[in-house]
Order: structure tokens, then C-alpha cells, then sequence
């Protein structure tokens, strides 16, 4: 195999490993109910609870859930890098011991606010 290849492949699989991994659980069928409504970490895999009135839980109340929803994208967008929950999320990336983050949350399997939570993560 050609050498730029196999050098393209390893530094690939390298990014590939480095990259932290980001999946929203539902709470009560993902995790144990002594863990319920916590934020806790299992070797390298972090479980933030996102529901309410957690750090990451959505503020909006009102209205149908794709409205919560996508009033909470618009909420998201406006915070800044340095608001207590885009910050908490920051230092998870950035601590690369963490290779697995679960955004707890009730809402799974239905649409819910940690999606695009995960998406903006993904993206850091």
C-alpha cells in the first residue's frame, strides 16, 4: 500500500479516536435510577443530565414540543461561548480523558432539545 496512504489512514483513525462521541439517552431507559436526575462520569464516559431545572435544561415551557423545541435552538444560538452551558460543554471537549458524552434527557426517543445540543457540540 502506498505510503501517503497508509500515513492519511493512521492520521484519520488518530482524528477518528480524538473526537469526542456524543449520544442523548433517555433517562429512564438508559440509565440507572440511583443515577437519575445526576450528572456523574463511568471511566471515560460523562452522563449530563439535561432536563429541567439542570444547567442544560430547556427554559421554554410553553407551547407544543416541536415549539420548545425550536424556540430552544433560537435560545441556544444566542448564548455565548462563555454562558454557563455552552462553557460546561466546552470543557468536556477539551477534556480529552472524556471520550463519551450522553445528554440525558426524558424526551427520547421523540425529538428533544439535546439534539441540537449534540450538534453544536459536534461542531466545537
Amino acid at each position: 500500500m502506498d505510503k501517503n496512504l497508509v500515513a492519511w489512514l493512521e492520521a484519520e483513525r488518530d482524528y477518528l479516536d480524538s473526537k469526542l462521541q456524543v449520544n442523548v439517552l433517555n433517562m429512564y431507559k438508559s440509565i440507572p435510577k440511583d443515577k437519575w436526575y445526576k450528572d456523574y462520569t463511568d471511566g471515560n464516559i460523562k452522563y449530563l443530565y439535561c432536563g429541567r431545572p439542570s444547567i442544560l435544561g430547556n427554559p421554554i415551557k410553553d407551547g407544543t414540543l416541536e415549539d420548545k423545541i425550536r424556540k430552544h435552538k433560537i435560545y441556544w444560538n444566542m448564548l455565548d461561548n462563555t454562558s454557563k452551558p455552552k462553557q460546561l460543554l466546552l470543557d468536556i471537549v477539551n477534556n480529552k480523558t472524556i471520550k463519551t458524552l450522553n445528554l440525558v434527557c426524558f424526551c427520547k426517543p421523540k425529538d428533544c432539545h439535546c439534539d441540537h445540543i449534540k450538534d453544536w457540540v459536534g461542531k466545537q
